[in-house]
């Protein structure tokens, strides 16, 4: 049935083309311009402005074959049966819509869209697709009339998008026997296979175990990598997707550590899974490593927390300090006084009471 369509069609569209009436001047055909990367499907409005009333299209799109491989149309104000040829005439760079009908179909808007897969990363400005209007008619009665037009050409650009980011940032932990570093990751649009090194400094840290984040599948994990390395891999038969703490290294913190200690991390491969020619394959993924710093503050440190001096590290001390930091006037319970070369209330000891401060003592009250 599908076939004896494209048939009916391309016949119409054959006994229309030796229409030689002349409709309409103000009729614009454009295609839209959009946003795409590696592996996505983007679907490119035709769009018609000045429409009194089509019954019949032909139009061809010459695209770059490397970047993009056409895989049909969508209908718009067109709603009836299209014919789509990705090879038109044998070219291999230029792909072919066509539609007809016994009536006009009128209106302002999408006409129709065509729709390309991404299959190469887009590495330049645009591609442009070149837009040839075959065809363009209109009926009134038994009249057929060919349309006036005007083109406006459109072009694919790459999605702006923010580098993928992974690996540690710098976070506080208490000084105690075990403590649990997510690796971080931020801008995560899919993951389907890793292999990541972590270094470490064995003077104050021992690996003890890795745990799952996203990455929800098996993780491959080798603790003794090399000196002061760990070594993890995953794979997996679909993307994971999301922000937050990929994973999560467990480190045991030795006796003589001090109070700051350094992560970093090699990334010896990130890939995702993308469609590219209708097949499922896999492509690597941009992406910066972070290193950070892991610090630690000790129980006996609670006297510098302690805000209020009530004996207890509460939210009330971290709002006391935010207070100063918005209005130096509020000093209450000597916030700002420096004793012994030490400001109370600089307690990440940098030299000046921030935000940084409140966050610090609201983190050490949630984690106590």
């Amino acid at each position: 049935m599908r076939n004896l369509i494209k048939v009916l069609l391309t016949s119409i569209f054959i006994i229309l083309s030796f229409s030689t009436f002349v409709y309409a001047e103000n009729t614009v055909v454009s295609m839209g311009n959009i946003s795409g990367k590696l592996g996505d499907t983007i679907d490119i409005p035709i769009n018609i402005s000045g429409n009194t009333g089509i019954c019949s299209f032909g139009m061809s799109f010459e695209y770059d074959k490397n970047y993009l491989q056409p895989v049909g149309t969508k209908k718009g104000l067109w709603d009836s049966e299209m014919v789509f040829n990705e090879s038109y005439k044998g070219s291999e760079n230029t792909a072919f819509a066509t539609g007809a009908g016994m009536s006009n179909k009128t209106g302002d808007g999408v006409l129709f869209y065509i729709s390309f897969n991404i299959k190469k990363e887009i590495d330049g400005n645009c591609i442009p697709i070149k837009l040839t209007v075959n065809q363009l008619k209109h009926v009134e009665g038994t009249k057929l009339s060919d349309v006036l037009y005007t083109i406006n050409q459109g072009t694919v650009t790459p999605t702006p998008s923010e580098k993928m980011k992974i690996g540690f940032d710098s976070k506080y932990f208490l000084l105690s026997d075990i403590i649990k570093v997510p690796i971080e990751i931020k801008n995560n649009d899919g993951i389907s296979t890793f292999g990541l090194c972590i270094n470490y400094d064995s003077g104050f840290l021992t690996p003890v175990s890795v745990e799952k984040g996203i990455w929800d599948s098996e993780i491959i994990e080798n603790l003794n990598y090399g000196k002061d390395k760990i070594f993890i891999t995953g794979a997996s038969a679909e993307n994971k997707t999301g922000d937050g703490a990929f994973a999560y290294i467990n480190f045991k913190v030795n006796k003589n550590a001090g109070l700051s200690t350094k992560l970093s991390l090699d990334v010896k491969q990130i890939k995702k899974k993308v469609q590219i020619d209708g097949k499922i394959t896999t492509a690597n993924v941009d992406y910066t490593a972070l290193s950070g710093n892991i610090k630690f503050y000790k129980n006996s440190d609670k006297a510098k927390y302690d805000i209020d001096k009530d004996g207890n590290i509460t939210a009330n001390d971290a709002s006391l300090i935010l207070q100063y930091v918005l209005d130096k006037s509020k000093n209450n319970y000597g916030i700002g006084i420096k004793e012994n070369n030490k400001i109370f209330g600089d307690v990440d000891n940098n030299g000046i009471i921030t935000a940084a401060d409140a966050a610090l003592v609201l983190y050490v009250y949630l984690t106590d």
